[in-house]
C-alpha cells in the first residue's frame, strides 16, 4: 500500500506541476500582452484626459465671461433707469420752479406795493447809518450826506 500510497502522491505532485506550468502559459503572455497594452493606452489616456480638462476649462472661461457681459449690461440698465429717473425728477422741479417763479410774477405785477413794503421793512430792520434810496431812473443814491466818524 505504501507503493500504491507513493504513485498516488506522485501523480497528485505531477498533476499540480503541470497545472502550474498549464498556468504560468497563460499568465505570462497575458501579463505581458495587459503590461504592453496599458503602456500604449496610457500616454494616449494622458492626452484624451488632457484634452477633456482643456474643453471642461474653457467651457467654464466662456461661461463666466457671459456672466461678466449679462451683469454689465444690468448694471448698465440700471444707471440708464437711475440716470433716466433723476432726469425726469430734475425737468418736474424745474417745471415747479418756474411756475412758482410765474406766479411770484404775476402777483407782483399785480401788487407792486409789496415790493416797496419789503423795502421798508428791510431798511427799518438794518443797523448802519447809510441809506440807499432809489431815484425814479433806478439808480440809488449812494452815501448821500454820509459823515465820518
Amino acid at each position: 500500500m505504501n507503493k500504491l500510497q507513493e504513485t498516488i502522491d506522485r501523480q497528485k505532485q505531477e498533476m499540480k506541476t503541470k497545472r502550474i506550468i498549464k498556468l504560468s502559459v497563460l499568465a505570462i503572455p497575458f501579463a505581458t500582452i495587459t503590461l504592453i497594452t496599458g503602456m500604449w493606452a496610457y500616454p494616449k489616456y494622458r492626452v484624451y484626459s488632457q484634452t477633456m480638462r482643456g474643453q471642461a476649462d474653457f467651457k467654464e472661461a466662456e461661461i463666466n465671461r457671459q456672466i461678466r457681459v449679462e451683469e454689465a449690461r444690468a448694471e448698465e440698465e440700471a444707471l440708464m433707469l437711475e440716470a433716466n429717473g433723476e432726469a425726469k425728477r430734475e425737468e418736474i422741479k424745474a417745471e415747479a420752479t418756474a411756475k412758482a417763479v410765474a406766479l411770484v410774477g404775476k402777483a407782483l405785477e399785480e401788487n407792486p406795493a409789496y415790493l416797496r413794503l419789503h423795502w421798508i421793512n428791510e431798511v427799518a430792520g438794518s443797523e448802519g447809518d447809510r441809506i440807499y434810496i432809489p431815484t425814479e431812473a433806478g439808480m440809488p443814491i449812494l452815501e448821500a450826506g454820509a459823515t465820518s466818524k
